[in-house]
């Protein structure tokens, strides 16, 4: 008696069914996970933008030994910090990614002085849009944290 030797090459129909999805539950879990991953760096990326204006606000002010405004602004695209010029001219604008908006009770304009200093310490409070929270405070010495 002589068995018969198949040459086995490949993979059957099944092991590449099975294979196919296992892949695929393996990519339902991780999906929503990758999403939330991008929404927190999106926020965290909104505020580091914000610091950045504020930092900058404070340089040219330095420099210029002008006061330079800041407006806190929310729109229907989405929020923006703008640095405005002492005679009321856009000297220079940031745009928040859209699921980032600027909270309710965020103080909407600071004023960067020509000494370095802002007007008043404040708390920028930056909310996504499943309400994840993240905060940028300037204090009145004009240092700024993001938090």
């Amino acid at each position: 008696m002589q068995t018969e030797n198949r040459n086995s090459r490949g993979f059957s129909l099944i092991e590449l069914s099975l294979g196919l999805a296992t892949l695929g539950v393996m990519l339902a879990f991780s999906v929503p996970a990758i999403d939330r991953f991008g929404e927190s760096h999106e926020l965290q990326g909104a505020s580091d933008t914000v610091a950045s204006q504020i930092r900058l606000a404070r340089s040219v002010a330095l420099r210029t030994g002008k006061d330079q405004s800041m407006l806190f602004e929310t729109d229907s695209k989405g929020a923006t910090c703008k640095i405005m010029n002492s005679d009321g001219s856009l000297f220079s604008s940031g745009r928040l990614p859209e699921r980032v908006m600027f909270d309710a009770l965020t103080c909407r304009k600071l004023t960067m002085q020509a000494n370095g200093c802002v007007n008043r310490s404040s708390v920028i409070v930056l909310c996504d849009v499943s309400g994840r929270c993240d905060t940028v405070s300037v204090e009145r010495s004009g240092f700024v944290i993001s938090h």
